[in-house]
């Protein structure tokens, strides 16, 4: 059995203690400067130790395909064999305002009075990902890396990183610990909250 990794990019692998160094070493925000070679390492190891594939959930999706940010990865020391293990890119459903809204109304009492009730995107985006793509790719485990917190009820599969920070070699510790741990029970749960349409 395999697991996957949602994977953020702003804030995650790179940070803003990068775009400072960045700046004070008079580099431009362009291309592979974008990304931290030392947070691409840690994210090689998480790789390397787990087997994971890689899904995207970054806003660069919207803008680049797997390769290319594949390539953008090894241009920052990635090696060619674990950039290969990014295979997608989450699906865009919150631009769907009709269902967006249905979704707020439908969920129950307790989840809509929650903290968590205008913070469920990217999360469900991973859910949705996760489960069309579950028998393709033989998935057990999964965890969410992400700076920002709109996981929705994934959030007990996820790791955030200070967008100051990025990713750290404690945060690549956790994440390969979650992509270690079984989550079939998990991902069978998620086919009863996934609307049907979706799928």
């Amino acid at each position: 059995m395999n697991s996957v990794l949602f994977l953020d990019i702003d804030g995650v692998l790179n940070s803003r203690d990068f775009a400072i160094a960045q700046t004070e070493a008079g580099r431009t925000a362009e291309s592979a400067d974008r990304v931290d070679p030392v947070a691409v390492a840690h994210l090689q190891r998480i790789i390397q130790e787990t087997n994971c594939y890689v899904s995207v959930s970054s806003v660069w999706r919207m803008n680049n395909t797997t390769g290319i940010i594949a390539r953008i990865l090894m241009a920052a020391g990635m090696d060619k064999q674990y950039a290969k293990r990014i295979v997608g890119l989450n699906p865009i459903v919150y631009k769907d305002v009709s269902f967006s809204k249905k979704y707020i109304e439908e969920q129950n009492t307790e989840f809509a009075k929650s903290p968590w009730s205008g913070n469920w995107y990217r999360g469900y985006e991973s859910a949705v990902w996760l489960l069309r793509n579950r028998e393709r790719y033989n998935i057990s485990r999964f965890a969410i890396v992400d700076d920002d917190s709109d996981m929705w009820h994934m959030v007990l599969r996820f790791v955030h990183t200070p967008n100051s920070t990025g990713l750290t070699e404690d945060k690549a510790n956790q994440l390969i610990q979650l992509l270690n741990t079984d989550s079939t029970e998990f991902i069978e749960r998620l086919k009863s909250l996934v609307y049907e349409e979706h799928l």
